[in-house]
């Protein structure tokens, strides 16, 4: 990415430069008095510094760049700019409909674009020390700006440095008009390594209040992880308790419930003082026991052992085989249950990257392919690079560098790009083994919460099926702790009655890499982060707010509406009106056969020729349910695939014509 250098080693990024821009275009806009400049000698049209002007004889407006405008900056007020408008208003028009008179002062803009960009104290004085030339009333320490604190105090706690936020605070920051007055909370813990040459990482609590953002609770840095999870989770559970389930707020009595925790498997032994997932008796859902095979622990395929019962471990009923002290969530939260098994984890970590490594190495069994067969896939694989919907964080790469996928990665090649590329590439069997997985986690991630239960007991069944045919399919030592947790996977759907997708931890790892991003050096990150985080007043959120896209551009013209129809958009009128080829049910075919018609999950492939004569009709944006894939048929190019969204819903829309 280009960069611009501002002092002598920080560098700002040109996002930040163009969102800076408009901040200072908007402070020159309303400080800048009107200045009529005629039309010269050489043709220069009609101009008022700031703002466009629209000339009598109707030339094309001019406007000051933002750049220019830092240079033109002086104390005229706005009253005076106004008086000069009034004065004249006879010669000349002028557009003022994008003039928006925000409560924002530029302080608090500049102090939003510091923390959204992550600006380092040296390119923010340096900003700071231009900009009070022209605005005395500016500090010109970014300390001073936002409101730093200058001391942290930390403790000592659990082998490290410990900050504790405070549990009300941060679930007032986090209600808003639409927080309803139950309130349930959901928490992750995990850890983070900071630096690349020593042992320092972190180790945050992370509160999310009724599927919000997750948000800090507290803060732990040390050289390795809690060495007591009784003394790491203490503050937290004594305010928690001290609430006694009711936090009264600006008039309304919220009640409060802590729901789960989405942690993975090393975090939850953590947690619930349990034996580690390669333990003989490492299955937190059912009493099954493991053997040694190839020198890995192997668990069972069966679905009918004993389960696992919350009364039980809180009388720590499971000791000397699955639990290996008391937790200090006992009495808290229903340690069996309340524990969600993330599918991130579990099944993009876990079982998808197991099989693709399979595909690539799975040395004596018939899952490995060919090298011909691999350069096939990794070609198919990037000829999908740049066609999928923008809402896709990671574009599809080669199978080469499956080492380095990221979550995402994975689970767009189980949900979307699967079912397509590896088709003729997968054994017959492989690949309706594969269908087998891809089917049961679209049913559990959708949203819908009619349709998800409907079929919910169908994809508990798939995925029976998938785990019990792993033994043949990928030698006796495939059924790993996370294959055999496939079993109990959709329980979390049934005992949180919600989309798998709401008890996923991709948002925690965005919060964690968002931490992470807050230490500019070894020395104490702990208060590096929390000056940071207190100067965001509890605004704090990693990366970008995610937008749908709803845009001509093929890759992001696809939707299904509300009524269960396809559509392609072909014209955006205005914000609210769309045209759009509705794709009829006669033209649809089913991508697939096997586990079940994929038609009546909404996944189909459409003749493209049919698409050419279909008319035009208008919608309103309103009437979209979710985005849909649309991507060419690898072994097919005459056919195009459509497979609907599943892991994201959003109301927040933005067009683009």
């Amino acid at each position: 990415m280009a960069q611009k250098v501002l002092g002598d080693d920080s560098t700002i990024s040109m996002a930040s430069l163009s969102s800076a821009a408009e901040i200072l275009n908007t402070a020159h806009t309303l400080q800048t008095p009107a200045r009529q400049t005629g039309t010269s000698d050489k043709g220069k049209s009609n101009t008022c510094e700031g703002h466009t002007v629209l000339s009598s004889n109707g030339e094309q407006p001019c406007m000051s760049v933002a750049v220019q405008a830092v240079e033109h900056i002086n104390e005229t007020s706005l009253e005076t700019f106004l008086a000069e408008l009034d004065q004249e208003a006879d010669k000349y028009e002028y557009d003022t409909s994008y003039i928006h008179l925000e409560e924002k002062t530029l302080a608090d803009q500049l102090s939003e674009w510091l923390l959204q960009f992550n600006i380092t104290r040296e390119a923010g004085s340096n900003l700071l020390h231009i900009l009070h030339l022209y605005h005395p009333d500016l500090p010109v320490d970014p300390r001073t700006l936002l409101g730093s604190l200058r001391t942290v105090e930390t403790e000592n706690r659990c082998g490290g440095l410990y900050y504790y936020f405070g549990l009300k605070n941060l679930i007032v920051h986090a209600i808003t008009d639409d927080t309803p007055e139950s309130i349930t909370l959901q928490s992750n813990v995990d850890g983070i390594p900071l630096f690349g040459s020593s042992a320092g990482q972190f180790w945050p609590i992370l509160l999310s209040v009724s599927g919000a953002q997750p948000s800090v609770l507290a803060l732990f840095y040390g050289d390795k992880k809690p060495s007591d999870v009784e003394s790491f989770l203490e503050p937290f559970l004594e305010e928690f308790k001290s609430l006694d389930g009711v936090l009264n707020y600006n008039g309304k009595a919220y009640t409060l419930r802590l729901g789960s925790f989405v942690c993975d498997a090393p975090a939850r032994a953590f947690m619930k003082r349990i034996i580690g997932h390669t333990g003989y008796h490492s299955c937190e859902r059912c009493c099954s026991k493991g053997e040694r095979i190839d020198s890995r622990t192997v668990l069972s395929n069966e679905v009918d052992t004993e389960l696992r019962n919350g009364v039980v471990f809180d009388e720590l009923g499971y000791t000397g085989t699955h639990q290996t002290g008391q937790s200090p969530l006992i009495g808290v939260i229903d340690c069996v249950t309340g524990f969600v098994l993330d599918y991130m984890h579990l099944v993009c970590l876990g079982v998808m990257r197991r099989m693709v490594t399979y595909w690539k190495k799975g040395v004596g069994t018939p899952a490995r392919l060919s090298p011909s067969l691999l350069r096939v896939l990794s070609a198919r694989l990037d000829l999908l690079r740049g066609k999928l919907p923008s809402d896709i964080a990671r574009q599809p790469r080669a199978i080469y560098h499956s080492d380095r996928w990221k979550a995402t990665e994975f689970r767009t090649l189980m949900l979307y790009t699967g079912p397509v590329v590896l088709e003729g590439i997968l054994s017959n069997q492989h690949y309706r083994h594969f269908c087998l997985l891809s089917l049961a986690m679209n049913i559990l991630l959708e949203k819908n919460d009619e349709v998800r239960k409907y079929y919910l007991n169908y994809a508990r069944e798939l995925l029976a099926l998938f785990v019990s045919q792993c033994h043949v399919l990928y030698g006796a030592s495939f059924i790993s702790y996370n294959i055999h947790s496939l079993l109990h996977l959709a329980d979390d759907c049934v005992n949180h009655n919600c989309s798998l997708d709401d008890l996923s931890a991709f948002p925690y790892e965005n919060m964690l890499g968002a931490l992470k991003s807050l230490v500019r050096s070894p020395n104490n990150p702990v208060a590096q982060v929390v000056k940071r985080l207190k100067a965001t007043a509890g605004s704090f959120r990693p990366g970008k707010l995610c937008h749908e896209k709803i845009s001509a551009n093929p890759r992001d013209s696809v939707f299904m509406l509300q009524c269960g129809q396809l559509v392609q958009i072909v014209a955006i009128e205005d914000n609210s009106k769309i045209l759009c080829k509705v794709l009829q049910s006669h033209i649809l075919k089913t991508l697939y056969n096997y586990p079940a018609n994929s038609k009546d999950f909404g996944i189909v492939k459409v003749l493209k020729s049919k698409l050419a004569s279909i008319a035009v009709e208008p919608f309103n944006i309103s009437d979209i349910e979710r985005k849909v894939i649309c991507i060419e048929l690898s072994n097919n190019a005459e056919y195009l695939a459509f497979l609907p969204l599943r892991h994201l819903y959003t109301s927040v829309r933005e067009t683009n014509s």
